[in-house]
């Protein structure tokens, strides 16, 4: 049965694991509410606004920015089922845009599935536990993050990825059969 890396790669194997997506809602940033020290007195010497400096928000801004932009991938995609693990090839390109709120992100993946990011420094981290629904050839997967992060590198050119991530697969009898997928690439701005 087809299978999904999370790459986008289409792969046979035995245990039709579909990986690779999260869902669209977007994850909150801490700080994105006025919060403590919201509105303190700019002429006390030393106070510099707290958390409802706007400077931190435009520096997140700045630094989500550099992740903007579609992405090259390459890597590998290990799913391991009760039955048989399969190695899968990440190829095809991402895009990733500014999220609705200051320091996230949105990545579109080649399979359609969104993850979003909450950034920090040069590191994307998504949300756990988010889940993404595919259906390919007729086989359904729900998809649920365990950990997945996007590192930039200094020069803004690459991003290292690392995810793991539980897999719910419906199988053609009506049973559900979980998975495990573990992934890792280098991808590359075009």
């Amino acid at each position: 049965m087809p299978s999904f890396g999370r790459g986008g790669v289409v792969g046979a194997f035995s245990c039709a694991c579909l990986v690779g997506c999260l869902s669209s809602s977007s994850p909150t940033t801490p700080g994105d509410d006025a919060g403590p020290g919201a509105g303190t007195d700019s002429s006390v010497p030393g106070d510099s606004g707290g958390a409802g400096d706007s400077s931190a928000a435009t520096d997140a801004s700045s630094t989500a920015s550099a992740f903007v932009g579609s992405w090259s991938r390459t890597g590998t995609d290990v799913v391991i089922c009760p039955l048989k693990t399969s190695t899968l090839a990440i190829t095809g390109t991402s895009v990733i845009v500014l999220g609705a709120t200051s320091g996230t992100l949105v990545e579109t993946l080649p399979t359609g599935c969104v993850l979003n990011y909450t950034v920090s420094g040069n590191v994307a981290s998504a949300a756990p536990g988010e889940p993404c629904s595919v259906t390919v050839a007729g086989v359904a997967s729900v998809v649920t993050t365990i950990t997945h992060t996007l590192t930039l590198s200094p020069s803004g050119t690459t991003l290292v990825e690392a995810s793991t991530d539980d897999d719910a697969v419906t199988l053609a009898d009506g049973g559900t059969e979980a998975c495990q997928d573990q992934s890792s690439g280098t991808f590359t701005k075009t």
